[in-house]
């Protein structure tokens, strides 16, 4: 039997994990909304926030129900002065994407995972690229897209490596919960 000491431990460890998996996506989503001087151009952003995203429905789909999704993505079109919805849209579509291949990609090594967000974010963007082009009439710049896919791309392993980090130690205090 385990003591309630021990209880306490474990959700008190429980909580911090969670809560340290949700600060760091709260840190991706104002990453995205910074002007970072690292990149020329306001219109090169990696997109941090769509890393964590796919990264955290993967592994633990349950910490970001379809709602929370839709409303993290209005807020950020709010803020960012997007098509209102577009964001929310995408990050419902990478929900239910994930979903459908999620046996898939569970099994597989850490380079298919990879690939995964990949396409993910190349979808993404080429979505986004769309629908920018249909509401502008025009095409717009493919540079921008391009080079987001590619910087997301190549910084995803060091982005989500906290937020393995955390979802991992989570997994362990819950199986030390009853």
């Amino acid at each position: 039997m385990i003591e309630p000491s021990q209880r306490i431990f474990t959700s008190l460890q429980t909580g911090l994990w969670l809560g340290a998996t949700y600060l760091y996506l709260l840190i991706l989503f104002a990453l995205n909304l910074a002007a970072l001087p690292v990149f020329l151009a306001a219109s090169i952003k990696p997109p941090f926030l769509l890393m964590g995203i796919y990264f955290v429905l993967l592994m633990r789909a349950d910490l970001l129900p379809l709602v929370a999704l839709f409303m993290i993505g209005v807020v950020f079109d709010l803020l960012t002065g997007d098509l209102v919805g577009l964001n929310a849209l995408v990050f419902l579509l990478l929900a239910l994407t994930v979903h459908a291949q999620k046996r898939f990609l569970s099994g597989q090594g850490w380079l298919v995972i990879w690939a995964g967000f990949w396409a993910a974010s190349l979808a993404a963007a080429v979505f986004t690229y769309l629908l920018h082009a249909v509401m502008a009439l025009s095409w717009p710049s493919l540079l921008p897209f391009v080079t987001n896919v590619i910087l997301g791309g190549l910084l995803y392993p060091l982005v989500v490596l906290p937020l393995h980090i955390f979802l991992r130690r989570l997994h362990i205090a819950k199986m030390h919960h009853p």
